[in-house]
């Protein structure tokens, strides 16, 4: 980093030249802030993807130090590490000192500039207080963070002499920080909603025995006194309503005359429980804490998610034991769930430094243990020697090296450091509205960066991560299996601790790292002080986003996890009940002897063990019949097996067969089109729009397809729950897809009598149920399609919608999406298309589209937002490797050239396809490094006087993902692009997947068709 600073300090503005003028300070890599470069000036390699442009052009030469710090005061967040580093250079703080003051004087209303309050604040915050006084009471508090940009703390704390918010995250000692990415502020609460969606066949084994002790075994009609019994059953398991719960839940079954029954069946009350609404959420939550009904097998007070925690548990420590390539010691696979449930009570626990020696006694062995106390402190967690994170290397001119990876901070500083970090962690732990994963990863993370043990450091964290999740009552009573994705994926989670490491190591030069005279040994050579800013101001974007990823990817594991639970219970509980003589202990041990995947089947293996075991004492012939009881109706072994395999292909063929007899063949034509409508009953509404939408815009030869795929009803519960009701749930459903039909083809009748669909040719299709979900069936029956289609409607809700299904079929439809968030007439219409210059390509195909669905007095607008290729990660290498020589003090005519030449391959586009009548404009946005972003907020933005009309649709296209995003170390946003604008856009928005090159040849051989028929 001393290197980087010293290469560009001539092109450093502000905050970056103090610091390269500060040569015995230690500087991390300057995320998230950045440092400002003078304009048409490179950064080094180091800082690449860490520098923007300054805001004016002066050279940083012809700048004095005070000017220097009055454009930090003024344009630039404080960071932290420079203002830790100041006491190095005394003169560099008096001027900062003075900028400040004179800042606060700038500004109206006697509140002065507001960055330079935020300096104010964080001066003061290391140093004494300057010679100013406390402004006045009726200063409006700006947040020291910006929250659209930061994740903060949503209360903070009102310093009112500065008039700031402080919702930092630390403090002095200790204060991350992270940024916000896309999708970042819904990925909490998404994640908690999926985890809901897997657990809720769990909420409808329990709801089964409610259902029985009220008297609604099949689920008849309700009436007032078995609704009385089914809240006193709910009351008494400490389910509390108030009076407007009890009158919703009334009107979910349809007990109160004004409102529509919402439950009338088993399969709609169970659609209502995995809703959004309050009373849904917190009836599901208490339902997965409910104990079983039948206690003969079950621990006291035992309930299903204890025994998930127990198993889930199980696989987690024994993976976080496996990333350190060793077995869990002494039997101690439950440890995380012992931690988690009896021996504390985890509301009272407390992220300390006792917490931290328990975490390690506890998943060390006792002679580890005793082998890592002679290093380090007497009862606290803390080493009294210097560590390191290194791995060998074989080169054949140096022959074998070490390769050093991570060097933590020094022993002597590490009591400080461990009294920020808690500190930190209580401040977070305090808000109740912080975000939790975000909280769990600065715990983690930087537990890693500090690595305080001499062993088990990996561990701790890892058990720490749970523990603040469940702090925060994030998980209901179970952990996340993140280590066993993580071993899956070794490389990548051990990538995506170093990129997090190689910020704080680029403070540490190689003449810091290793003591003359001592061969592979590290150790820093530097004052402890002067290196500890390095440790305590780390940016934690990345790591927040790979976590991310990383709980994602939980899901299916748990969701397998708890079938595998689900379905045992259901084996032990058929066998108690067909022999009530039968231990409960020989119930489970018959019950083990299958597999409990989704195949099912036998395990030769346990059944080996039970007969061998207990064969003697339950007789083999009772073992065979209790093995046919213990059956699941979903078992399948060798013959079933080949006809599974079977009837799998005669689906596929069915589907081929429906797929060729829709009627698409009449749409084969070059001017005939196909479009799909995705049909969803649980919002209908939405789905209406898209289907009167497709229709409107339909010309005669066209067929429009409304296309619905049931879920699964497994997804809402296993029928073999209740078997008496399988087939009045199947014929429930039946009736539902009929009403769906229904309203389909009224939709379809009322286009028709405006018209608008004269001579278009209307098919209604209902698949089978699917068993992944929906919108992977939709993709996939496209993609085999013989005529695919030109394009598939899909309805949008903003406000509350499952937004998988959207995010699904945008990523792998085979043909353009259009997102349908509203309505509007077809005369008059303002598109606006996203061009970007380094996808062209796709953007010009995008543009395109948008003339030929354009009519006289439509306007269509192409809107660009320059990105600075130096700024954007992975291109600036490219640019400083070819331009160097010749962009040097040229960069704003090389940016206005391409700006140019992007513009004018736009109105080309036009001049080629626009249509007569039809306005084109183009639109130049703010530069940026997320176009896209800005984008939305323009198309939102209210109308300006002289500016483009506001879009009723957006065209974009979408460029499928070449880098390796599934995995940990890949730094890419959640969403593509194209996403984020479906999901945050408030219009429609169509999705373009065809390349330019590919629109043009097609619609060349539509003219010779239409030629060779003249």
């Amino acid at each position: 980093m001393r290197t980087a600073l010293d290469t560009n300090a001539p092109y450093l503005v502000g905050v970056g030249q103090l610091a390269a003028q500060m040569r015995e300070a230690h500087f991390p890599l300057p995320k998230p802030f950045g440092f400002h470069l003078v304009r048409g000036t490179l950064p080094g390699a180091l800082l690449q993807g860490c520098t923007v442009e300054a805001r004016h052009s002066d050279a940083a030469a012809r700048l004095s130090l005070a000017a220097h710090c009055e454009y930090a005061v003024l344009f630039e967040f404080p960071w932290f590490p420079l203002l830790a580093g100041l006491p190095t250079a005394p003169a560099i703080q008096e001027a900062l000192a003075e900028a400040i003051c004179a800042g606060l004087v700038r500004g109206s209303g006697g509140g002065g500039c507001n960055m330079a309050r935020r300096w104010w604040l964080a001066y003061e915050l290391f140093f004494q207080k300057l010679p100013l006084g406390d402004l006045s009471q009726k200063t409006e508090l700006i947040p020291f963070l910006p929250p659209e940009r930061f994740f903060c703390l949503p209360s903070g704390v009102p310093s009112l002499r500065h008039g700031v918010l402080d919702n930092l995250l630390g403090g002095k000692d200790f204060c991350p920080f992270v940024e916000k990415f896309a999708g970042a502020t819904e990925a909490s609460k998404e994640f908690q909603a999926e985890l809901f969606e897997v657990l809720s066949p769990i909420c409808m084994m329990t709801i089964k025995d409610f259902f029985n002790e009220v008297g609604l075994a099949g689920y008849s009609s309700m009436d007032h006194e078995k609704f009385d019994k089914l809240v006193h059953q709910l009351v008494d398991g400490g389910f509390s309503m108030s009076d407007l719960d009890l009158c919703e839940l009334r009107s979910v079954f349809g007990l109160t005359k004004s409102d529509t029954p919402v439950a009338t069946s088993l399969v709609e009350f169970a659609t209502w429980l995995r809703g959004s609404r309050v009373l849904a959420a917190r009836l599901r939550e208490h339902l997965l804490g409910v104990a079983p009904v039948d206690l003969r097998w079950h621990a006291p007070g035992e309930q299903f998610l204890d025994r998930l925690s127990r198993v889930i548990s199980s696989i987690e420590t024994r993976a976080s034991q496996m990333i350190e390539n060793e077995l869990p010691p002494d039997r101690k696979e439950r440890f995380f769930v012992d931690v988690i449930s009896e021996p504390w009570n985890r509301d009272n626990i407390s992220i300390d430094a006792p917490l931290i020696v328990r975490l390690q006694r506890g998943l060390l062995s006792a002679q580890g243990y005793e082998d890592v106390c002679l290093t380090q402190a007497e009862n606290e967690p803390r080493r009294v020697t210097q560590n390191w994170v290194s791995s060998e290397n074989y080169d054949d001119m140096v022959g074998k090296a070490k390769v050093l990876h991570m060097l933590p901070p020094p022993p002597e500083v590490l009591d400080k450091l461990y009294q920020g970090y808690f500190g930190c962690l209580k401040k977070m732990l305090d808000d109740p509205a912080m975000d939790p994963i975000v909280c769990a990863t600065v715990a983690k993370i930087a537990f890693n960066t500090l690595h305080p043990l001499v062993d088990g450091n990996g561990r701790v964290q890892r058990a720490l991560f749970q523990l603040i999740l469940f702090k925060f009552g994030f998980l209901p009573r179970m952990n996340v299996p993140v280590s066993v994705i993580m071993l899956q994926d070794r490389t990548g989670y051990e990538g995506m601790q170093q990129k997090h490491v190689d910020q704080v190591m680029a403070g540490i030069s190689s003449t810091e790292m290793r003591s003359e005279g001592e061969g592979d040994v590290f150790r820093h050579t530097s004052t402890a002080d002067g290196i500890m800013a390095l440790y305590q101001y780390q940016d934690f974007t990345f790591a927040t986003s790979s976590m991310i990823k990383l709980m994602q990817g939980t899901l299916p594991v748990i969701a397998a996890k708890a079938y595998f639970l689900q379905r045992f219970d259901w084996r032990v509980d058929e066998l108690l009940r067909g022999d009530a003589l039968l231990p409960a202990r020989a119930a489970t041990q018959i019950a083990k002897a299958f597999k409990n995947d989704v195949h099912g089947g036998l395990s030769i293996f346990n059944l080996g063990k039970l007969l061998c075991r207990d064969g003697w004492s339950i007789g083999l012939k009772r073992i065979f019949r209790f093995l046919a009881i213990a059956r699941h109706p979903q078992d399948v072994f060798g013959l079933g097996r080949v006809r599974q395999a079977v009837s799998e292909f005669m689906a596929r063929s069915q589907r081929r067969f429906w797929i060729s007899t829709s009627g698409q063949q009449s749409a084969s034509s070059s001017t005939a089109r196909v479009r799909w409508v995705g049909v969803s009953l649980d919002k209908y509404c939405t789905s209406e729009l898209a289907l009167k939408r497709a229709l409107s815009v339909s010309k005669p030869g066209d067929t429009v397809m409304a296309v619905h795929y049931p879920k699964d009803v497994n997804t809402l519960f296993n029928v073999d729950l209740f078997p008496n009701l399988a087939q009045t749930i199947l014929a429930d459903i039946t009736t539902l897809r009929e009403e769906m039909l229904s309203k389909v083809e009224a939709v379809v009748d009322e286009v028709a009598d405006t018209g608008r669909a004269d001579g278009v040719l209307f098919r209604a299709f209902v698949g089978k149920s699917s068993s992944y979900k929906p919108a992977h069936a939709i993709c996939e029956d496209a993609k085999v399609a013989e005529v695919k289609p030109y394009r598939i409607y899909v309805g949008y809700d903003q406000d509350d919608h499952h937004r998988t299904f959207t995010d699904y079929i945008v990523r792998h439809a085979p043909c353009d999406v259009a997102i349908i968030k509203g309505e509007f007439s077809r005369n008059g219409v303002t598109r606006w298309v996203g061009i970007s210059h380094r996808n062209f390509d796709i953007s010009g195909a995008a543009l395109i589209k948008a003339f030929a669905h354009s009519h006289p007095g439509d306007t269509v607008v192409a809107a660009h937002y320059p990105l600075n290729p130096f700024e954007e990660e992975g291109l600036s290498s490219v640019y400083h490797e070819h331009f160097t020589s010749t962009t040097e003090g040229h960069m704003d005519s090389i940016m206005d050239n391409m700006q140019t030449r992007i513009l004018e391959r736009a109105s080309w586009i036009a001049d080629s396809h626009r249509k007569e009548g039809v306005d084109f404009q183009t639109m130049v946005g703010r530069r940026s490094t997320y176009p896209h972003v800005l984008l939305v907020q323009d198309a939102a933005a209210p109308l300006l006087p002289g500016g483009p009309p506001k879009p009723h649709t957006i065209y974009v296209g979408y460029t499928p993902r070449r880098d390796r995003g599934h995995l940990l170390d890949a730094p890419q946003k959640l969403y593509d692009v194209a996403e984020y604008v479906v999901r945050h856009a408030h219009c429609n928005v169509v999705v373009v997947k065809e390349t330019r090159e590919a629109m043009v040849q097609r619609l060349r051989r539509r003219k010779l068709e239409k030629h060779g028929a003249g």
